[in-house]
Order: C-alpha cells, then sequence, then structure tokens
C-alpha cells in the first residue's frame, strides 16, 4: 500500500478504536439494567461467558449477533455501538405526555368570546389564542390560576 492509503487506514482504524472503546462499559451498563449475570446474557445472546467477560473487558467488540440479540432484549444498538440515544428502546419509543389543559379557564374563554358577540366559527381558534397567551403571561396555568394572578389577589 502506498503511504497516503497506510495513513487512511490507520485513521480509520483508530476512529473505529475510538468508537468501540466503550462498548464493553455499555455491554456491562446493559446487562446490568436488564438483571442479568455474565452468564445469563451469554445464554439470552447465544454466546458464551468467556465471550461476554471478553466484550466487557474491551479485548473483544461483540460481533453483529450478539448486537441483534441484545436488541431483542431491549437494548438500543446505536447506544451500544456509539453512546447515541437512551440506552433501553422503550425510553427511545416513549411518547411525551400530552400537555394539560385548563378545561374551565378554556371554557370561560370560549363562552366570553360567545358572548360579546364573536362568530362561532372564529371563537374557538380565538379562545385558543387568547388561552395560550394567558398561559404564556402565567395568568392562568394548566392546573388552575397562574402565579401572575395569585400575586395580584
Amino acid at each position: 500500500m502506498s503511504k497516503v492509503v497506510d495513513k487512511v487506514v490507520d485513521s480509520l482504524t483508530s476512529v473505529d478504536n475510538h468508537k468501540s472503546a466503550g462498548i464493553g462499559r455499555r455491554m456491562k451498563a446493559a446487562r446490568d439494567a436488564l438483571g442479568l449475570t455474565q452468564e445469563g446474557l451469554a445464554a439470552a445472546v447465544g454466546g458464551s461467558k468467556r465471550g461476554i467477560q471478553e466484550n466487557e473487558a474491551r479485548n473483544r467488540v461483540p460481533g453483529g449477533e450478539v448486537v441483534a440479540r441484545m436488541v431483542d432484549l431491549g437494548i438500543n444498538a446505536n447506544w451500544l455501538l456509539a453512546e447515541e440515544g437512551p440506552m433501553l428502546l422503550a425510553d427511545l419509543m416513549a411518547k411525551p405526555e400530552p400537555p394539560k389543559l385548563n378545561v374551565p379557564a378554556l371554557t370561560a374563554i370560549l363562552e366570553g368570546l360567545l358572548k360579546a358577540g364573536a362568530p362561532p366559527d372564529k371563537a374557538v381558534a380565538a379562545a385558543f389564542e387568547f388561552y395560550q397567551i394567558n398561559i404564556d403571561r402565567g395568568l392562568i396555568t394548566a392546573e388552575g390560576i397562574g402565579v401572575a394572578r395569585k400575586n395580584a389577589a
């Protein structure tokens, strides 16, 4: 090989080694999170206890089959291999809780707009806009009266 190619290959190898250096540590953390011993993880992934020990000691990078089986156990492969994202697939797929809504406040706003003569087709959008303005200003919260209103009382 030429000196340029050797340099590129060495550079790529060092990058791969740098990325893989933490795999053993993450593999142990994943095993602990799953509540498994080295022997238990070996049985779960179809490997050997010695292989798991070698992986965790960073003497050997786990093969694709081991990684795939860990994904089957609920471990995020991106986290395991590159420490990107959460450890557990369940955390990766968790949906955020929808925002709470102060229904009495929104109802009062809508009723006020309708009593003031706002056309019904425009009153709903206006009520949500006014509601959000009051949330942003701290006049109301999703749970009730806002901080600004309590301080004025």
